[in-house]
């Protein structure tokens, strides 16, 4: 806990002095500065106002977290006991690392281009614009990952619903209300560790799209294309995919509970008698 306060007091020094001296570069009252001027800084200001709420939208939520992984590693112990097979989740673990992998690659290859192409990057403000960054991809990537193993389960449950019916009997379908029931407080409480999170990254990727659209069309028209054309245009393509992906994650988690929900309603009959 000392270490991750430590940090995040580090964080939050670099960032007020980030904010301070662009914002300061738009804040002389003798002088007239042009709106594409100011936009990208106000936009940086807002970007990196997350460090100072990560402990409102992240420690006040941390207990959710560790009791949603405790969760579904009991879940699914006992899943695979009632079902008596292992649920098939082939390939998780190679996904996790590519996620993590371009969660944290992606991030560093544009800062470090950032460096030579944005006039105004400088080294002492690397690690908290490198951090939003990893924050953003990370918040994502690990998203995607929950729906899309909720959504598997679901499926592998839906799926063995009727042969289970037809081997166990209504010993089966007491056994796969059961596993509904630990899917639906799986999903609630994923969501209730990781909401305010991806509404945060939501809202910051929105704020991105739309200055980096003023900015870049700024540029073309009164310079042309170039260098600082194309990585804003890499980072614009990065938000974009970052808000396509919880969307996504989200869409893909509510499949898994519809494919329950119509699996269940084909046996509710049996349930009831």
């Amino acid at each position: 806990m000392a270490a991750t306060v430590a940090v995040w007091v580090f964080l939050v020094v670099v960032g007020y002095f980030t904010v301070r001296v662009r914002i300061g570069l738009v804040s002389d009252g003798t002088k007239y500065y042009h709106i594409w001027d100011m936009v990208p800084r106000y936009a940086t200001a807002f970007a990196l106002s997350y460090i100072f709420v990560l402990p409102f939208t992240c420690w006040t939520t941390a207990h959710r977290a560790i009791a949603f992984i405790q969760y579904w590693t009991a879940f699914e112990a006992e899943m695979q006991s009632l079902l008596e097979a292992n649920v098939s989740l082939a390939g998780l673990r190679r996904s996790a690392w590519w996620f993590t992998a371009l969660a944290v690659g992606l991030p560093v290859c544009l800062q470090a281009t950032a460096l030579a192409v944005l006039p105004d990057e400088s080294t002492w403000s690397m690690p908290v614009l490198l951090h939003s960054l990893i924050f953003m991809t990370l918040g994502t990537a690990f998203w995607l990952l929950c729906c899309q193993t909720f959504a598997r389960v679901a499926t592998f449950q839906a799926a063995r619903l009727p042969s289970d019916f037809k081997r166990m009997g209504m010993t089966g379908l007491r056994a796969h209300r059961r596993i509904w029931h630990g899917m639906a407080r799986t999903l609630d409480l994923m969501a209730a560790s990781w909401g305010r999170t991806q509404m945060l990254l939501l809202a910051i990727s929105f704020v991105a799209i739309t200055c980096i659209s003023f900015v870049v069309v700024h540029i073309i028209v009164v310079k042309g294309w170039s260098s600082q054309a194309t990585w804003l245009g890499f980072v614009w393509v990065f938000s974009a995919a970052g808000i396509c992906t919880i969307c996504n994650g989200a869409h893909i988690a509510s499949t898994g509970v519809t494919v329950i929900s119509i699996t269940g309603a084909w046996f509710s009959p049996y349930m009831r008698g």
